[in-house]
């Protein structure tokens, strides 16, 4: 009897872990969908490159840290907008699974997956309905061709050149670069690399607005021209130079009326130093001192459509207090009877400000 309750324990126990599996199996945890127009059967060559993306939602009402098992060839992309490695869901919260095919490391086809597991819990996977997964033909390697379309991305004016700096192409065409042409329009001027994604043009024109364009080699030949960078002008450089001498300067004494001159003949602009606005002032092109400390002065050219901008140079004056005249106290009347009174001024001293009077000897008498 024991033995019968034992089989009959052991036959429920099974059927109730056939139920929990065909209920698992028919309610999955989280799917895996295909993009819409997104092919998952295809052709790869063994020097191509493909991209599937898959849809992952999760359906049910916990969170799973989930991550896909590898495949080899296929890499999951990472970036920004794509699921990362591994990746976190909430209800009903989907990611989009990025999948690269590099044709060069699969090992032969790819029949099956992507499978999406529990991280942790190997037992617990989804893949895609069997019509959506993957199925990979790998085939012959494709003819080498030239190389893709460079994309320039800054250009920098300088004199009588403009630097030029562009990112590789997406594809070498299945042969590597070999090296890169730069050229310009207006002129024709050109520069060459032998893999640097950095040229400068030369023996440009002051002043002239110039576009460039750039190709990559490989050993197939030459790639599509990229499309024009953004105009680009050269101009000369210039500098300037301080044309007269810092004076010794004193609060409220001689003004001062600073020169400077560029190298470019072009008119130099002198002003005051936000840091020094509190010990002189500039009017007119004079320079007056109005407290001690140092007054820094500013020379700026800002440059034309043949020259660049000068580097700006400082000239700096050292201020001094002024020396005061003698100060002379006199009373008026100079005697003053008991109980009188007399009133007290100065002459010299530095005329500004007030004068303060203390009696030092006769307390006892005034």
């Amino acid at each position: 009897m024991k033995r019968w309750n034992l089989i009959n324990q052991i036959l429920v126990g099974a059927w109730a872990m056939l139920a929990m599996t065909l209920a698992y199996a028919g309610a999955p945890l989280w799917t895996v969908k295909p993009l819409p127009l997104t092919a998952t059967t295809l052709n790869v060559s063994a020097n191509g490159i493909a991209t599937v993306k898959y849809q992952v939602t999760n359906q049910s009402r916990k969170s799973h840290l989930l991550v896909m098992t590898a495949i080899p060839g296929i890499t999951q992309i990472t970036t920004a907008g794509a699921c990362p490695s591994p990746f976190n869901l909430a209800y009903q919260q989907s990611c989009t699974l990025t999948l690269q095919v590099n044709g060069s490391l699969l090992t032969g086809n790819v029949i099956g997956g992507p499978i999406v597991c529990q991280q942790g819990n190997t037992m617990q996977c989804y893949r895609p309905e069997q019509v959506n997964q993957l199925n990979i033909t790998l085939t012959s390697k494709s003819p080498n061709t030239v190389p893709g379309t460079p994309t320039i991305t800054t250009t920098t004016a300088g004199n009588e050149a403009v630097t030029v700096s562009w990112a590789a192409p997406l594809s070498d065409g299945g042969s590597p670069i070999t090296g890169y042409t730069v050229i310009s329009s207006p002129s024709n001027h050109t520069c060459t690399t032998t893999g640097a994604t950095t040229c400068t043009v030369t023996g440009l024109t002051n002043g002239t607005s110039y576009t460039f364009a750039v190709t990559a080699m490989n050993a197939i030949g030459t790639g599509h021209v990229s499309s024009s960078s953004s105009p680009a002008t050269p101009r000369t450089n210039q500098t300037i130079t301080y044309t007269s001498t810092a004076p010794s300067a004193t609060v409220g004494g001689a003004t001062y009326t600073p020169m400077a001159t560029s190298s470019s003949g072009l008119a130099v602009t002198i002003t005051v130093d936000a840091s020094s606005t509190g010990i002189c002032s500039i009017s007119g092109g004079v320079v007056s001192f109005t407290a001690a400390g140092t007054c820094v002065l500013d020379a700026n050219q800002a440059g034309n459509a043949n020259y660049n901008a000068a580097p700006q140079i400082q000239q700096s004056v050292t201020v001094t207090q002024a020396t005061q005249a003698t100060l002379i106290a006199a009373a008026t009347p100079s005697t003053i009877a008991y109980n009188g009174t007399s009133t007290l001024s100065t002459t010299g001293g530095s005329g500004a400000g007030a004068v303060s009077y203390a009696v030092t000897a006769g307390a006892a008498n005034c």
